[in-house]
């Protein structure tokens, strides 16, 4: 799981940390929604990391690894 995916969880854990000690109904209920947002965000992010790889890693149709722009161009560096 990347750092950024923890950071969202512990966001949700905090709203329904906060949620328990809501004064009022509507309090909790958007603490709940707010925390069911960073509950999808921590998901979405875990997925993306596990769908894209790496830039250095990116491998081109002919097999060869793909390189950055300015590897490609020296004109860039």
């Amino acid at each position: 799981m990347s750092a950024e995916a923890r950071k969202y969880e512990d966001y949700a854990r905090e709203c329904l940390r906060q949620a328990r000690l809501a004064q009022t109904p509507q309090l909790r209920d958007r603490l709940l929604d707010l925390a069911r947002v960073w509950t999808d965000a921590a998901t979405t992010e875990t997925n993306a990391a596990r769908t894209v790889p790496p830039l250095g890693e990116m491998i081109s149709p002919s097999g060869r690894h793909l390189r950055s722009s300015s590897e490609n161009n020296p004109q860039r560096r």
